[in-house]
C-alpha cells in the first residue's frame, strides 16, 4: 500500500509539473519580454518604445471577465473633439514599441475572446513611428478589432486567421501601412478597412463572409489586391472618399456587390474573375475606373454606372449576366473591345448616359444594345451575331 501511494503521489507531481501554468498580466513593458504557454490579460498591455514582446509559438492569450487593472488612454482629435482610441471597457495589447509574435503551422499563437463578453477583447494595436514588428501564424477569435495600426506602423502579418470581431478584422489609419500575406479574414461585420492617407496590401489571402464589406478603402487611403478570394460578403470591395486602390488576378464571387466605388474614389479591376455576385461592380457618383481584360459570368448584373461616375470598359468578357453593362444617369463609360455572350441585356443605355460603345463583339443575347428614356449612345464598329434582339430602341 505504502509503494502504491508513493508511486500515486509521483504520477500526480509529475502530471502537475507538465501542465502549463496562467500567468495574469497588465501594464506597461519597459523592458524586452517573452510570453510563452497560457496568458491572462487583467488589463491594458503597454509596450514602451524601444522594448519589444516577445510572442513564442504555442502560447494562448486570453481576456479576463472581471475587473480591468489597467486602462491607458490614447485622446485622438476629430472634427474639434477629443475621444480616446482605447475605451476603458476593453483590454488593449499596445505596441509603441515592438511585438514579435510569429507562431508555426503547427503551433499557432491564439488570441480568444471571452465567449460571454467578446466586446472585452481589443486585441493588437500599433502607434507610434516605424518600426519592426512581426505577426505570423497568429489566429485572432472574437473581440473588438483584431488588428488596428495608426500612424506610421506598418507591421509584418503572414499567415493569420482572423475571424468573428464585432467591428473589424484589420483596420489602418494615420499613414499606416500594411502588406497582408496568406491569411484569412472572415466572419468580421468589416474585413479590412483603410483611411485616412493609408496603404494596404492584400496578397494570396482569402477575405470571406463578412457582414458588410470585405475591404473598404476611404480618405485618401490606397492599395492593391493581388492573387486573392473576394467572396460572400454584403460588398467585396468598397472605395470612397477619393480612394483609389488596384485589384488585380483575383476571384471575386458571391458578394452582394462584387466592386463599389464612389465619391471621388479610382479604382484599376484588371484579370479578374466575377461570378455569382448581385452586381459584379457598381460604380457611382463620381466615381471611376478603369476595367481592362476580366471575367464577368453568371452574375446578377456585370458593371453599373450611376449619377456622374465614368470609367473605360476594355477587353473583358461578358457571359450569362442579367445586363452586362448598364448605363445610367448622366454617365459616358467607354465600352471597347469586349466580347458579349448570352446576357439578358449585353449594354443597357438609360436615363441621360452617353456611352461610347465601340469594337465590341455581341453574341446570342437576348438584347444585344437597349437604349431607353432620354439616352444618346454612341455604338459603331461592333459586330453583332445570333442575338434575339441587335438594337431596342426605346427611347421617350
Amino acid at each position: 500500500m505504502i509503494k502504491i501511494a508513493v508511486f500515486l503521489l509521483a504520477a500526480f507531481a509529475a502530471l502537475q509539473s507538465g501542465c502549463a501554468r496562467t500567468e495574469s498580466f497588465s501594464g506597461r513593458i519597459d523592458s524586452d519580454t517573452v510570453w510563452s504557454g497560457k496568458i491572462l490579460l487583467t488589463g491594458d498591455v503597454y509596450i514602451e518604445a524601444g522594448t519589444t514582446l516577445t510572442i513564442l509559438p504555442g502560447t494562448k492569450l486570453s481576456f479576463t471577465t472581471g475587473e480591468i487593472k489597467t486602462d491607458i488612454q490614447r485622446l485622438r482629435r476629430v472634427e474639434g473633439r477629443a475621444f480616446d482610441l482605447f475605451s476603458p471597457e476593453r483590454i488593449e495589447i499596445i505596441a509603441y514599441g515592438d511585438i514579435i509574435a510569429e507562431g508555426t503551422e503547427e503551433k499557432p499563437i491564439i488570441i480568444s475572446a471571452p465567449q460571454q463578453m467578446p466586446e472585452r477583447a481589443g486585441g493588437f494595436n500599433f502607434i507610434g513611428q516605424k518600426s519592426s514588428s512581426t505577426l505570423k501564424y497568429v489566429i485572432i477569435r472574437g473581440g473588438h478589432t483584431g488588428i488596428r495600426l495608426y500612424d506610421s506602423r506598418s507591421p509584418k502579418i503572414e499567415n493569420v486567421k482572423i475571424s468573428e470581431n464585432i467591428v473589424a478584422g484589420i483596420g489602418l489609419w494615420d499613414m499606416a501601412s500594411a502588406v497582408i500575406k496568406d491569411s484569412v479574414i472572415k466572419e468580421n461585420k468589416y474585413g479590412i478597412g483603410a483611411g485616412d492617407a493609408s496603404r494596404l496590401e492584400i496578397i494570396n489571402s482569402r477575405v470571406i463572409n463578412n457582414n458588410a464589406s470585405g475591404v473598404f478603402f476611404e480618405a485618401y487611403s490606397s492599395g492593391l489586391i493581388y492573387e486573392s478570394e473576394i467572396s460572400g460578403n454584403d460588398i467585396g470591395v468598397a472605395l470612397g472618399n477619393e480612394a483609389s486602390a488596384t485589384v488585380e488576378k483575383s476571384s471575386v464571387t458571391a458578394n452582394g456587390s462584387g466592386v463599389g466605388i464612389w465619391q471621388q474614389a479610382y479604382a484599376e479591376i484588371k484579370k479578374n474573375f466575377f461570378t455569382q455576385n448581385i452586381a459584379g461592380m457598381i460604380i457611382h457618383d463620381s466615381g471611376s475606373a478603369v476595367v481592362e481584360n476580366n471575367i464577368y459570368a453568371s452574375n446578377g448584373g456585370g458593371i453599373t454606372f450611376t449619377g456622374q461616375s465614368g470609367g473605360r470598359i476594355e477587353n473583358n468578357s461578358f457571359s450569362n449576366n442579367g445586363p452586362g453593362v448598364i448605363a445610367s444617369g448622366n454617365t459616358r463609360p467607354r465600352v471597347t473591345g469586349n466580347n458579349f455572350f448570352a446576357n439578358r441585356y449585353a449594354v443597357r443605355s438609360e436615363g441621360s448616359s452617353r456611352p461610347d460603345i465601340r469594337g465590341n463583339t455581341f453574341k446570342e443575347n437576348s438584347v444585344a444594345v437597349m437604349i431607353t428614356e432620354f439616352a444618346a449612345p454612341e455604338y459603331r464598329d461592333n459586330i453583332f451575331e445570333d442575338n434575339a434582339s441587335d438594337v431596342i430602341d426605346g427611347r421617350i
